[in-house]
């Protein structure tokens, strides 16, 4: 906290912080009024004498010292005669020379006392300096953009773009703190891990940009994941202090089809590590419905404990103080004209705003930022009427303002999913304007991407793992928002697409599997028949892809089966569930032939769980005749319990894997799923009366091996499953001597430690908390 920016300040948050360094400075308690005509006040200490102390607060960063000068002389001299203060401080955000110190008080005299009552922003900020407890209480202030920058820029670690530390400037500019930004803080520190999920707009993506803007500020790298959590594996740097960002995680508007490769167990698999590294944090985001869906689907995740980790960011965190703070900082720091700006503090229009039911952070962003751009007139009524329809503000930008070329370019951008090389977005643009019948001029094209970045769409440096230098890294178009894609998957819906010329220039797999994906929506029936009527070139073409995985596997690729718990079950699983979006028999009968003809058990890959998977889906798809398809779940079924006894003579091994089996088996839903639970309950029983007669045998040599090895508490487990009376009456004894050893073994043993991460010190952020009704009035009053 060695360096602070004033200039970051509203002149709201100019005044609380003086509120607060001077009833330090001075030991007094200071009112603080409502904005709108001051006479001269700001800030006022009333002694019970009748004496009065006054704190003028003047935060002028956009005018020189000159100016500051003249108001003071010609404008404010005025009023504090009136007033007749007993003590005149002035504190300003303008650099006060010697000689502007003594010009004030040659104008201000008598109520100045002395140059040390008149505080420049030198002499502020080495107050500040003098009170980092201060500092820590005012968000924008201990957060300051040169400490972050100089904080990211100085790391070793790779950082993906320095676009990343300007998104985090500017989420810090409008934030206001929010019961969720506090929840999210807490469960980070806690748990090292903290994952966001709420509606669309809600602001979780900024309350994870907040949190990546604290941790910087403590010395943290941050580490922006963009593609799969795979990508945390292969950055991470031991003993670095390091905050993985994953934004979107389980897909923008609908669940990515990624985590049909196994992606559920490896960001269980992660976020487990991360929890137990003390040096390694992680923030994700998804949008409430996509994470109950991924639930849905993926019972591992529905398994995983992820509710310790999630923090609801909802509507109910943004009381009316709260709201008026994020209107009244987006309304200060935009573009719009300051005549617009006042409409916002005319009662009438902020009580409907504050109120609406739709009350959206980013449609605030969105609309102000629009409107600056293009110097709309009424805005406050334009919010209002995109509260009203959130749709609207995208739906009058593009089926009102934007030509045909740059429509298209959205609309191709759309196949794209996240984003794509611009030179791969030309291409398809070019392709789709020739299905249409119009120009492909390449200078159309850069006009349309000049018209659209910055508002709609973004541009980018793409950096490699290896990070090229900005010069050399190709340049990556994507959306500004995730809510852009959410008008345009509505635009689909509506017919306004040219869907089928749009569908003819997309000749590779990964932008049809991300429309796949968006067709497994309920609402995307339009999409989805689209697909379907390309079901016969879908199907070709997702069957080439899959020939290609088995041609690897076949070949042990093993940079391609690098992945951990990758196999060609859980490749099976995807495109039988693809085959059922596109209605494609033809798809189906493939993979279930190829289940049919496997013969070795490699589509397992030791992993039984993606065979039970792929017996659920199977079970479910009604493209596959019910004779075969009856068949090959039982056939899956065998081949899943079929390797249980890999682990037989090591104990725990053992026990966890038939425990896993069980719990898999005992949550299918699949014909012959309650019989293959019974044979593992038995290969269960089998290994308790085998632990008793072994301990029958030798029991000392028992203790001792279990002792040595520490295997108490599997020991414990082993004989939890049965009860004594179920036992043959030979081994009850030994089920009494071995009980009662583990027992005593596990209370004899020190538990291992657990090196827990320790809690950063955390500054409190200051939230401002007037009176509903007044909010707004006093914090708009002043725009100017």
């Amino acid at each position: 906290m060695d360096s602070f920016d004033l200039g970051r300040l509203s002149d709201y948050d100019f005044e609380v912080v003086c509120r607060d360094l001077f009833e330090e400075i001075l030991g007094l308690k200071l009112e603080i009024f409502a904005r709108g005509a001051d006479c001269g006040i700001d800030l006022r200490h009333m002694a019970d004498d009748g004496s009065s102390v006054v704190v003028q607060c003047k935060h002028w960063v956009r005018s020189d010292r000159d100016a500051l000068l003249r108001n003071m002389r010609n404008r404010e001299r005025a009023k504090i005669v009136k007033l007749r203060p007993t003590r005149y401080i002035l504190a300003t955000s303008v650099e006060l020379t010697v000689a502007a110190k003594d010009k004030l008080l040659e104008d201000l005299a008598p109520y100045v006392q002395g140059t040390g009552d008149l505080y420049g922003a030198e002499q502020i900020i080495e107050e500040l300096r003098k009170r980092p407890e201060l500092v820590q209480r005012h968000f924008r202030l201990w957060l300051s953009s040169t400490a972050v920058l100089q904080t990211v820029l100085h790391q070793d670690a790779l950082i993906r773009s320095e676009d990343l530390v300007d998104e985090l400037d500017d989420a810090a500019q409008t934030f206001v703190p929010t019961p969720s930004f506090n929840a999210a803080r807490e469960i980070l520190e806690r748990e090292s891990v903290c994952l966001l999920a709420g509606i669309p707009g809600i602001g979780k993506s900024t309350i994870a940009k907040m949190l990546a803007r604290v941790y910087l500020e403590q010395g943290y790298q941050i580490v922006d994941v963009t593609q799969e959590i795979s990508e945390i594996d292969k950055l991470w740097r031991p003993n670095a202090r390091q905050l993985f960002f994953y934004d979107d995680f389980l897909g923008e508007i609908a669940l990515d089809h990624r985590l049909g490769k196994n992606e559920d167990r490896r960001l269980l698999r992660v976020l487990n590590r991360i929890r137990k590294a003390p040096d390694k944090l992680l923030v994700l985001t998804t949008r409430e419905y996509i994470l109950r869906e991924a639930k849905h689907r993926h019972e591992i995740l529905d398994d995983g404990d992820l509710e310790p980790l999630t923090c609801d960011v909802g509507p109910n965190g943004y009381s009316l103080e709260i709201r008026a703070s994020i209107l009244y900082n987006h309304v200060y720091y935009s573009e719009v004209p300051a005549a617009e700006k006042r409409k916002f503090a005319v009662s009438s229009q902020w009580r409907k705003l504050l109120r609406h039911r739709n009350f959206s952070p980013r449609l605030v962003a969105h609309t102000l930022r629009l409107a600056g751009r293009e110097a709309t007139k009424e805005v406050a009524k334009a919010l209002l009427l995109n509260f009203e329809n959130p749709e609207r503000i995208w739906a009058r930008v593009i089926e009102q303002q934007l030509d045909a070329p740059a429509v298209h370019l959205l609309e191709v951008l759309f196949t794209f999913g996240r984003g794509t090389d611009l030179d791969d977005l030309y291409d398809a643009w070019r392709s789709y304007q020739v299905a249409l019948g119009l120009s492909s001029d390449r200078r159309l094209f850069h006009t349309a991407l000049k018209v659209l970045d910055g508002s709609m769409i973004e541009t980018s440096h793409r950096f490699d793992l290896t990070g090229l230098e900005p010069e050399t890294a190709p340049i990556i178009a994507a959306f500004h928002n995730p809510s852009i894609q959410d008008y345009l998957l509505s635009r689909v819906q509506s017919k306004l697409v040219s869907l089928d010329e749009l569908l003819g220039t997309i000749t590779d797999a990964p932008r049809f599997h991300h429309l796949v994906s968006l067709a497994s929506l309920r609402s995307q029936v339009f999409l989805r028949d689209a697909l379907r009527t390309r079901g016969d070139d879908l199907t070709t073409l997702f069957r080439r892809e899959y020939e290609e995985i088995e041609r690897r596997d076949l070949e042990q690729d093993e940079e391609f089966w690098s992945e951990e718990n990758t196999s060609l079950a859980d490749y099976m699983d995807y495109y039988l569930k693809v085959a059922m979006i596109i209605d494609s028999p033809i798809l189906a009968e493939f993979i279930a032939a190829r289940i049919e003809n496997d013969t070795s058990g490699m589509i397992g890959n030791y992993n039984p769980s993606h065979l039970a998977d792929l017996a659920v889906r199977l079970s479910a798809s009604e493209l596959v005749p019910a004779e075969q398809r009856l068949r090959l779940v039982h056939k899956l079924l065998d081949e899943t319990i079929a390797d249980r006894w890999r682990a037989e003579g090591q104990l725990g091994y053992l026990w966890t894997d038939l425990t896993e089996l069980a719990d898999l088996l005992a949550d299918l839903k699949v014909p012959g799923a309650a019989e293959r639970l019974q044979t593992i309950h038995e290969d269960m029983t089998d290994v308790v009366h085998g632990e008793l007669r072994a301990w029958l045998a030798d029991e000392s040599a028992q203790r001792e091996h279990t002792a040595r090895h520490n295997d108490w508490w599997d020991l414990a487990e082993v004989l939890s499953f049965i009860e004594p009376e179920d036992l043959p009456e030979e081994l009850r004894p030994a089920y009494a001597v071995a009980n009662d050893a583990a027992q005593t073994g596990i209370a004899a043993q020190t538990p291992p430690n657990v090196k827990k991460r320790p809690l950063i010190n955390r500054p409190p952020v200051h939230i401002l908390e007037p009176a509903p009704d007044e909010t707004l009035r006093r914090l708009l009053e002043s725009l100017d």
